[in-house]
Formats: C-alpha cells, sequence, structure tokens
C-alpha cells in the first residue's frame, strides 16, 4: 500500500486510508506487479457535523476480514466478528482470468470452526483449486450485513521446473524446431540459451512462451544445450536440449537419466516415469546394442530400450554401446546414469467416524513442490485400515478417501520413517443382510435424493451423514442386479444394518451366440459396448487360449457358469489391438466366452487352442 500525498491522506499495511488535510491523493495497491489506484478527495471538516460526545456508535455488521488457504483443498476464512454459521452459507467459486466470470463453484464438504470468527471450508476430493487462480467467498445470512463476498488469490509459491527433449540431427543438413516451455504462467523472460552445436541458433518469442531452434550443424557429436526461462510469477523452467548430430560414417547416441526411489530394504521402489530409449542417429538407421562392463542388473533389448530397477541408494553409469548393423567399424557408445534415491515410508491407519478402522481407503501423498520429480504416492488400507507409502523427503498434502467423501487435508513434512500418521473420514458402515442372492463384487448405488453414486463391496458400504434413497441397477458379468434402499438415515450414532431385497437375472439371454469348440471362428457381434458369449465346454483339463484376430479392436472375456470372472485382456494378442489370454479349464465344465467391440456388428475372428504357436 502507499499514498501520493502524505500530508493529504495516509495508508497503513492493512489498506486502512487516514485524512490529515484538504487535498487529493491516489492510494495505491500493488501485489506482484498488479497496480489497483483510488482516487481518495479529503475535504475540510464541517464544524456543524462533529459527531456530539454523547452519541451512540454505529455498530457495523459481521464482515468477511480475511481470506488465506492451507492448501488446495482448504480455506480458511476470518469474520470480524463471532457469528455461527454452517455449511450451507457458505459459497467457493473460483476463475482464471482477473477479467472473466466466476463459472466454477467448488463442492464443499465441511464448514467448522472452534470459536465462529475463524472457519475452515473443506473442499471434496474433486473440488480442489487450481494454482494461480482467482477464489471468492461468499457468506449469507451475516448479522447486518447479509451477504458478503471477497475475492483472494491462490498460489502455491515459486518452482523450479526441468524438462529435457532430445534434438536428433544429419550434419550439414538444415534444421528447425520449436520448443514450447509447459510449466511457466503468463510471459516468459529468456534468461540465456547455452551449448548449442556449431552452425545452430536461436529465436524466442516476443512474450518468451517459445524458443526456435535452427540452422545447419557443421559438427557430429553429443551435445546439450540449456534454455531458461522466469515466468511473471517469478517460476522458473530450465529445458534441456540433448542434441545428437550423425552422418553416414559416425554415429552419436544419448540416453535420458533414469530417477528411483526405494525403501530401506527395497520392498518397495518408485520410479518415475522416464525414458527409456537409447537415441541414436547416423549411420545406416539399424543398430545393435550392448551394455559394456558393469549393468547392475539392467538390459537393453534390441529396440534400444533399457529396463531394469536398481534398488540400492546411489548413481550408476551404464555404458552402453551402439554399433551399424551394416558396418560394425561405425559404432559410439553413451552413458545411461541412475540416480537412486533412499525413499521414506509412512505408515497409518485410516478410520471412519466412528473411529472403526476402513477397508480399501485411498491414502493420497502429493507433494507441495510443483516442481519436483516425485510427485507423489497412493496407496490402499488392508483389513486392518492399514497403509504403507513411501515417499521422498519434501512437504505433503495428505489425505484419504473413500466413496467420494474426504478426510482433512493434512502437512506432512516427510524426512524420515514415520508411523502413526492417520486419517479420520466422517462417513459410517452400513452393513446389508441380502434376500434374493450376494454380491462379490464393487457396485453401484444411485442416490435419488443427490443425483450422487455410491459404491459397495460385497455387503457392506460406507457413506456420510444424511438421508438416502439408494437404487443399484446394474449387470456384472453374466447377472443383472437390481435393489432398492428407501429412507436410509445415517448418523454418527449408529452404525446399521439393514435387510436388501436383491434381484439377480441372468443376462446370457440373446447374448449368447452359440457354442464355440477348439477353432478360429467368425463372428458377427451385435450393439457396440456390449458383450456376446459363446459356450465352451473342454473335453480335457488343461490350459487353452483364447484371442482374437482382425482389425475391430475387441475386448475378451471368460467366465464360469456361476458368473465368476477367470480371465480378461484388451490389446496382448496380434497386431496389438486383439486380445489374448489363458485360462486352465476343467473338463466338462461349462464356461462362457465374451466378446466385446466398440462399433456396432463388429466382425472378428475369436480362437480357442490348446497349443499357442
Amino acid at each position: 500500500w502507499s499514498t501520493s500525498k502524505k500530508k493529504v491522506a495516509t495508508v497503513t499495511k492493512k489498506g486502512v486510508v487516514k485524512a490529515k488535510a484538504a487535498g487529493k491523493a491516489k492510494i495505491t495497491a500493488k501485489i506482484g506487479k498488479t497496480k489497483l489506484v483510488c482516487k481518495v478527495t479529503v475535504t475540510k471538516k464541517d464544524e456543524d457535523s462533529k459527531t456530539p460526545a454523547d452519541s451512540t456508535p454505529v455498530q457495523t455488521g459481521t464482515k468477511i476480514s480475511g481470506i488465506t488457504f492451507a492448501n488446495e483443498y482448504q480455506i480458511q476464512v476470518q469474520l470480524s466478528k463471532a457469528q455461527a454459521l454452517t455449511a450451507a452459507n457458505f459459497t467457493v467459486k473460483s476463475k482464471w482470468y482477473e477479467q472473466g466470470t466466476y463459472n466454477r463453484t467448488h463442492k464443499i464438504q465441511s464448514v467448522t470452526s472452534n470459536d465462529s470468527i475463524n472457519y475452515v471450508i473443506e473442499l471434496e476430493g474433486d473440488s480442489f483449486i487450481g494454482n494461480n487462480s482467482l477464489v471468492q467467498v461468499t457468506i449469507t445470512g451475516l448479522t447486518g450485513t447479509g451477504t458478503e463476498s471477497k475475492d483472494a488469490y491462490y498460489n502455491k509459491g515459486k518452482f523450479n521446473y526441468e524438462q529435457s527433449v532430445v534434438a536428433s540431427l544429419k550434419k550439414g543438413e538444415k534444421y528447425s524446431d520449436t520448443f514450447y516451455f509447459g510449466y511457466t504462467f503468463g510471459n516468459n523472460t529468456i534468461n540465456s540459451v547455452t551449448g548449442l552445436p556449431t552452425g545452430i541458433k536461436y529465436e524466442a518469442a516476443n512474450d518468451g512462451s517459445t524458443v526456435r531452434l535452427y540452422g545447419t550443424p557443421t559438427v557430429t557429436g553429443t551435445f546439450t544445450a540449456v534454455i531458461k526461462a522466469t515466468d511473471e510469477l517469478g517460476n522458473t523452467e530450465n529445458m534441456t536440449v540433448y542434441f545428437i548430430i550423425g552422418s553416414s560414417d559416425t554415429l552419436a547416441a544419448v540416453c535420458k537419466p533414469m530417477y528411483v526411489y526405494v525403501n530401506a530394504d527395497g520392498s518397495q521402489t518408485y520410479v518415475p516415469s522416464y525414458d527409456k530409449d537409447v537415441y541414436v542417429t547416423g549411420g545406416s538407421s539399424s543398430y545393435s546394442y550392448t551394455i559394456v562392463g558393469e549393468d547392475y542388473g539392467m538390459t537393453v533389448n534390441s529396440a534400444g530400450e533399457v529396463n531394469g530397477t536398481i534398488k540400492t541408494p546411489g548413481t550408476y553409469s551404464i555404458k552402453i554401446q551402439v554399433i551399424d548393423d551394416n558396418d560394425p567399424s561405425v559404432a559410439t557408445t553413451c552413458m545411461f546414469n541412475v540416480y537412486v534415491e533412499k525413499a521414506k515410508t509412512i505408515k497409518g491407519i485410516v478410520k471412519d467416524g466412528q473411529g472403526n478402522p476402513i477397508t480399501d481407503a485411498l491414502v493420497e501423498f502429493f507433494n507441495k513442490d510443483d516442481a519436483s520429480r516425485f510427485r507423489g504416492s497412493t496407496a490402499y488400507t488392508n483389513s486392518l485400515g492399514e497403509y504403507s507409502i513411501l515417499v521422498a523427503d519434501g512437504s505433503y498434502s495428505a489425505y484419504s478417501l473413500l466413496n467420494g467423501v474426504k478426510s482433512k487435508v493434512r502437512t506432512v513434512t516427510v524426512n524420515a520413517d514415520q508411523t502413526g500418521i492417520d486419517f479420520a473420514i466422517p462417513i459410517y458402515k452400513i452393513t446389508m443382510v441380502f434376500d434374493g442372492g450376494e454380491l462379490k463384487d464393487y457396485v453401484d448405488w444411485d442416490d435419488d435424493n443427490s443425483s450422487k453414486t455410491y459404491y459397495s463391496f460385497d455387503n457392506y458400504m460406507y457413506l456420510p451423514e444424511g438421508t438416502y434413497n439408494l437404487t443399484l441397477d446394474q449387470t456384472i458379468g453374466l447377472f443383472h442386479y437390481s435393489a432398492k434402499i428407501t429412507n436410509l438415515i445415517v448418523n454418527p450414532s449408529s452404525a446399521k444394518t439393514i435387510n436388501v431385497k436383491l434381484t439377480k437375472t441372468n443376462v446370457l439371454g440373446e447374448k449368447l451366440k452359440g457354442d464355440i469348440v477348439l477353432e478360429e471362428k467368425d463372428v458377427t457381434l451385435g450393439a457396440a459396448k456390449d458383450y456376446y458369449y459363446y459356450k465352451f465346454v473342454p473335453t480335457e483339463t488343461k490350459k487353452y487360449y483364447f484371442f482374437s484376430k482382425g482389425s475391430s479392436d475387441p475386448y475378451g472375456i471368460l467366465f464360469d457358469e456361476e458368473g465368476n470372472e477367470l480371465a480378461y485382456d484388451d490389446d496382448s494378442g496380434p497386431s496389438g489391438s486383439n486380445f489374448l489370454f489363458e485360462c486352465e479349464c476343467v473338463k466338462d465344465k461349462t464356461y462362457y466366452f465374451g466378446v466385446y467391440a466398440f462399433t456396432d456388428n463388429a466382425e472378428t475372428k475369436i480362437v480357442i487352442t490348446d497349443v499357442l504357436s
């Protein structure tokens, strides 16, 4: 905050303006590179308008005095005075552009307060606030004020981003390529471009969003160029361009580095997405690859892909030799560098609203450093509600989630193994006793009251507090299941066991297209995205192979006669778009071989064989 004339008006660090003398002044508010100016006119005070000494001060209404952010899920709102409010009083919206409209309304999971002044808004799991967005909090029912809205800017901070690309060139050939900065915000300043091979130049776009590299290389070899940029918010991005320049009698090769995170005993590893290719140019374009010296358990295949994982912390350099298949005298080597870092194991328990452990709850850790290679990790709880998750050092936003309901987000600083990082999800267990069959899978229940969908597993589900009218209408494998649960009241005071009338119907009917034996069969399916079945009864107990041939890109699935799924596949078969799976089948038992395609009346070949050639 600043004033243009302190003799006329001053302004405090909190933006409070005080009149000093008659005149005009400009009050300026500045954040980053954005300025807002308010023109102030101070007039001479009229003695007759002075407030009498015994007059009663005017009582102002309740206002929003401040908004801050704990993370992308938690908004802290401070009121000017205490007032009891509920989640129904709050609305949260966001937008990307200052001149835009608040088109996105965030879903609020809960609003809590210990003193009726400082409130914490917890957003639902799929309703987080985007980085660098403008947020508007609106509160209704404020005493003496009614409805008030206040805006705030959410920014995670400044980060140092890295990305890398490989540029494959031939000596003496004209080259041009444009590189885009994928992490920066707004206009960029290109700070430097270094390491370009001889003959290559650069030009940056006026807004710094791209850099074009162009020219004709006059040398062969491997070169590492780095383009450094800074955006409007102070984020930096370093783009590394690995140049490989070959010729008819000279090879050039490069590998991008691999990063591995591993726990103390090597039982858990996390490998961020990495490029496993050996990039080569020059010669005949047909190459052979071998590892020279210590391989540390890594391999390189005939396509030049490096595979494997090293589980002992340290830095490893693996030398890969590349030889031209048409002329073994034309060869080169490159180093595949692996950086293995010891990560930490975090353990805890996830409980429901009554303090009981939850099975199959999702636990997520998200690194607050947006530029970190280790972006985060996930785990699921076991039957005791326990989880174990592998994370690198850093600061994380962590929470647990089940059925769309999220625990409170907590900040976890990781620099050592930790236990007792527990979560509580405000949901309650409903146990179902089915009349008319049983469920042995995840199924979806649609709530008529809220238009939300909740899932159950086997005979139980977890729901947040509320009243529900739930409908099940779902096909799983060979059977269709339907059921209704009406006026189900869920609250923290009691666990519930309810009786549910379940209708289970076999859906084969007209979807059963006929019988199949050990053969190759031409088939025409029906409606798109629907399984059609063929009955298979083996004459011997042995392993059988099931696959498809053709261009319709089908899926394949196998059930036993009780409707249990035995095998499934999409693209493991011929041409990479056909399915292929195997199953040990028992003599004289009945199996149903299902096929599914994305188009109506798709034609394909399906095969069952006991010998896979």
